[in-house]
């Protein structure tokens, strides 16, 4: 399995256009449409992109094959500072097999190499994705607050 940051040339648009990863549930259909309609546009946005260091990449099987996509910015507040997970999502061929949990390894360990502001990590969590607050308990994040229908997760790199 490999990380490889989008090049955003027309191959790799429509690999996102083409992206599936929602089984019905609301919230992975706005995952899901994110990465087909707005990832593109968000890590193209040269003044945003270039000032937070955002970065899209997918992840891809020993084939070549896209089995997931994953997003991230730098962040930096009050009270955190390191790098904001926009994204990460799983292939809906590919997952329940332990494919997202070694996406997250495979994120973070790519992560500690490049340069950012610090070390923590952060992202929102909808408050009805189990699956995804299983995975991130698992790897030592917490929630801090709720906002609306979602749940504010922060952990260390």
């Amino acid at each position: 399995m490999i990380l490889r940051e989008c090049d955003l040339g027309v191959n790799d648009q429509s690999i996102l256009a083409a992206f599936n990863c929602s089984t019905g549930a609301s919230f992975e259909s706005d995952v899901q449409t994110w990465i087909r309609a707005s990832a593109v546009h968000w890590a193209s946005d040269v003044r945003r992109a270039t000032f937070q260091r955002r970065s899209l990449a997918v992840v891809e099987d020993d084939l070549g094959a896209t089995i997931g996509v994953v997003a991230w910015q730098d962040i930096s507040r009050v009270d955190l500072d390191g790098i904001w997970l926009e994204v990460l999502a799983v292939d809906l061929d590919h997952q329940h097999g332990g494919t997202g949990s070694a996406m997250y390894d495979l994120t973070v360990a790519h992560l500690q190499a490049v340069a950012r502001d610090g070390d923590h990590i952060a992202g929102l969590v909808h408050v009805d994705n189990h699956r995804c607050k299983r995975l991130l308990t698992s790897v030592g994040w917490t929630e801090v607050s709720v906002i609306d229908d979602h749940e504010l997760w922060a952990g260390n790199l």
